[in-house]
């Protein structure tokens, strides 16, 4: 047993099999990387250390073996991306593939630090907005048992079922520019949101049951995966689950990467990339920290008794690049002239069931 849990001691939160696809070799054991604090490529970083840390999902490594079973199977529905294939791969694979991508969403580093933040930020708020210790105390006790590792991976079990309904299209990259990845590789992005005269001075504008979201994972340097609202987007339509992108879609879907990256890009093997970086880190540069946590108080009307509810509303800037993709065209331009509320309407009734089962 202690052998076991010793070779699974270094989990990772990037699956290897997805590192590997970026590798320059045919065995698969190191990549480029470009260290975002010293603005350092570095040739040959091992796969075994990047983007993994001791035990991350745990000791027990019930998460971990859970984890590996998925990206096995993954792994295995990805290892021909002809375009052939990808036309071939089945309905219960592209359940499988939803499934995965909002798991990989949800377990990273990057997404378990910000969980982190919003709970200090929910602590530091109540904490003020009560004045007696003995209340203080109580908060301290009620924060200190929340694990934030298993906070976040019970929210990836409860709400896995709002991306069920999106679309999925492969889109495949031919040109010199190819896509990076990074150590947060699924972006969300909604560019209907980003440009509607209503929706485009909303804060935050991804969640995951909103309209008009997307969301988009690099496969290789020559492949990302795309979920899309199926009642907002339209792809170009060719009767296939592949379509082809231009050169501008690589370098908007790599900025993306750039912005939502938390320590490191992860490099495709062709050095001519690297004229890339500068615009890449340009837009990181110019973009609003997206993990910055805010803070939204509203009191409703007092009740018979004269109490009011008070309501805490933590968000964050949604990524914005001010463009969207060349083969990808928006379809419903409803207005929304008289909805009212501070969060994007749902994309669907069925998906608000679920979202607010969620809350």
């Amino acid at each position: 047993m202690e052998a076991k849990m010793a070779e699974k001691k270094n989990q990772h939160f990037v699956p290897q099999f997805l590192l590997r696809k970026f590798s320059k070799e045919a065995r698969g054991k190191t990549i480029r990387t470009y260290i975002i604090k010293s603005s350092r490529i570095v040739p040959n970083a091992p796969i075994r250390s990047q983007c993994s840390d001791a035990y991350f999902y745990g000791a027990d490594l019930v998460r971990e073996n859970s984890l590996g079973n998925i990206e096995r199977t993954i792994s295995m529905h990805l290892r021909d991306t002809s375009e052939e294939a990808l036309d071939a791969l089945s309905d219960a694979d592209i359940f499988s593939l939803r499934r995965f991508v909002h798991s990989l969403r949800l377990r990273t580093r990057a997404r378990f630090d910000q969980e982190a933040q919003m709970l200090a930020a929910m602590k530091g708020v109540i904490s003020r907005e009560q004045g007696a210790d003995v209340e203080r105390l109580q908060i301290d006790e009620a924060f200190g048992k929340i694990c934030v590792a298993d906070e976040v991976m019970c929210l990836a079990d409860t709400l896995q079922t709002l991306v069920d309904d999106l679309g999925v299209r492969f889109l495949l990259n031919s040109h010199a520019i190819q896509f990076a990845s990074s150590d947060h590789p699924v972006v969300t992005h909604n560019f209907y949101a980003e440009t509607h005269p209503k929706f485009r001075t909303y804060l935050s504008c991804d969640g995951l049951a909103a309209k008009g979201i997307q969301i988009f994972l690099p496969l290789s340097p020559r492949l990302c995966l795309a979920l899309y609202d199926q009642t907002t987007y339209q792809f170009d339509q060719h009767g296939a689950r592949y379509c082809h992108i231009g050169p501008e879609d690589v370098r908007t879907l790599n900025e993306m990467q750039a912005i939502s990256a938390d320590q490191l890009l992860i490099l495709p093997p062709d050095q001519r990339f690297d004229s890339e970086l500068p615009q890449l880190v340009e837009a990181r540069q110019r973009h609003h920290p997206i993990r910055t946590q805010f803070v939204r108080v509203t009191e409703s009307a007092p009740d018979t008794l004269g109490r009011v509810r008070v309501r805490y509303h933590f968000t964050r800037p949604s990524l914005r690049v001010g463009r969207g993709l060349s083969c990808v065209q928006v379809t419903d331009h409803n207005p929304f002239s008289d909805h009212d509320l501070a969060i994007l309407p749902y994309r669907s009734p069925e998906v608000e069931r679920i979202a607010r089962r969620g809350q």
